[in-house]
């Protein structure tokens, strides 16, 4: 199926095509998000290469349902205990297994969860991450919120009860706490077309969705180019 995402446009200089279609065409012309850029401070770990030696190692039909029932009893899991429980011999313990998970989720985080809601103080950016509306080859408008702005937004969430922001130009995130067994939180969803196609859902429209039209209301400050 052609990707519809590598859209070309009308409003973009001979210059920012060439590059747009190279980093399209030519591999060799993006960021590798595996290499260190420069300026970064380079960290000597051999926790990559350990890591991908047990995955080729990974023999998962030598497992158990034995080995699986040691892992279970061990308070504290060894690679093979964690090998046995990814294992088709520990499918019949899926029960104890969520049990285990569940306590010892309850033990390092209490019975919070955090959930993180974006706060856009902008929708400038320099990438070209083609899931993203604002990739900077799109054609939309862009601004910076003022102070007053910004304000407001604050004013917002803090009425609906989010405690903790964290501030900067770029979008953000807030943090909300919620009961453990909260059934609906927001969360990025893909949607299905009427044509049946799935397309990925959006940053300021997650799941559970709101109406097209309260959505447009409530994104309606970015309509407004910045001066």
């Amino acid at each position: 199926m052609e990707n519809q995402f590598f859209v070309d446009s009308e409003h973009l200089s001979p210059e920012a095509l060439a590059k747009k279609h190279r980093i399209e065409n030519d591999p060799t012309s993006r960021k590798n998000h595996m290499e260190y850029l420069p300026g970064m401070e380079i960290i000597e770990s051999d926790v990559c290469s350990q890591v991908m030696a047990q995955m080729n190692s990974y023999d998962y039909s030598k497992y158990t349902a034995r080995d699986v029932r040691a892992a279970l009893e061990h308070t504290t899991c060894s690679i093979e205990d964690f090998k046995a429980l990814l294992s088709p011999a520990a499918e019949p313990f899926l029960d104890q297994m969520a049990e285990r998970a569940r306590l010892e989720t309850s033990k390092h985080f209490g019975n919070t969860v955090y959930l993180f809601t974006p706060l856009y103080i902008a929708n400038y950016c320099e990438n070209y991450c083609v899931y993203c509306g604002f990739n900077c080859y799109n054609n939309i408008k862009r601004m910076k919120l003022n102070m007053e702005q910004i304000e407001h937004e604050m004013q917002v969430i803090a009425a609906s009860g989010i405690e903790e922001v964290l501030a900067g130009d770029d979008p953000c995130l807030c943090v909300v706490k919620v009961r453990l067994d909260h059934k609906t939180m927001p969360k990025v969803m893909a949607q299905k077309l009427p044509d049946g196609n799935m397309v990925s859902g959006q940053l300021e429209n997650m799941w559970p969705f709101l109406p097209e039209e309260e959505t447009r209301e409530n994104m309606s400050f970015f309509s407004t180019e910045k001066e």
